[in-house]
């Protein structure tokens, strides 16, 4: 599989927090881990040394045997405004990065759904705007805790929106793909490739690609991993483990 390759290890959606023995500990979604499957939330083991490099856009954060890259437009600035003091130079990284994310957006009458190897389940997000309406289509996204696998649920009653799947190793599983009359894309803003199982057949998605999902787009089968991508989740996040 294509995420194997060497990389660097990464927490996006990360923030810094105080523990109760008093020491810095990072939180975010992990990818790059030579032990973690991509997307887990984790929080790390003691922090060392923060810096911030504003030209590669990037914090490097430093714990006693891992390296991470974090990129400073996934800061989770929700959560770090309660302790700006723990990362230097964060006003200046809000001011320059806070409003920096966009989510992709499609034409109208078109469903996009906007999947990631960083985040949790591998959603990111939808988006879907009717001719005539004023707002975009109002979802909700969520997973569904299953006694034997977990699967991931995003609705738009109103609109007939229902897209729900199992998220495997660098693959989902689509189960239920309903979309009204409402062609459904699907764009990877990942650094890995995905692949997505259909009605239509597998279709690849390689780093920020976005296809319809069609059965011209469907590829030849191959095998993929089929485990359940949270098979060892915590309730809250997953620690790193192993003094990393």
């Amino acid at each position: 599989m294509d995420h194997k390759e060497e990389r660097p290890v990464t927490l996006r959606n990360w923030y810094v927090k105080q523990a109760e023995d008093g020491s810095l500990l990072a939180k975010g979604n992990v990818t790059g881990h030579n032990r973690l499957p991509d997307s887990l939330h984790i929080h790390t083991s003691p922090v060392q040394d923060i810096t911030v490099d504003f030209e590669k856009e990037e914090a490097l954060i430093k714990t006693e045997n891992t390296l991470y890259h974090c990129p400073l437009a996934y800061c989770r600035f929700g959560r770090q405004n309660d302790h700006p003091d723990l990362v230097p130079d964060y006003e200046k990284i809000k001011e320059k990065f806070g409003e920096a994310r966009q989510n992709p957006v499609i034409e109208e009458d078109k469903v996009l759904l906007v999947l990631s190897n960083f985040d949790e389940y591998y959603f990111h997000s939808l988006y879907c705007k009717k001719t005539g309406a004023e707002d975009e289509v109002n979802y909700t996204a969520f997973p569904h805790i299953g006694t034997v696998q977990d699967s991931y649920l995003i609705e738009a009653v109103q609109d007939d929106i229902s897209l729900r799947y199992f998220p495997h190793m660098g693959n989902i599983e689509f189960y239920v793909m309903a979309t009204g009359e409402m062609p459904l894309y699907i764009e990877n803003i990942g650094d890995i490739t995905l692949y997505v199982k259909t009605r239509y057949g597998l279709i690849r998605f390689d780093a920020g690609e976005r296809k319809k999902v069609c059965a011209e787009n469907a590829t030849e089968e191959i095998p993929l991993p089929g485990g359940d991508l949270y098979s060892a989740r915590e309730e809250e996040d997953t620690p790193e483990g192993g003094g990393e």
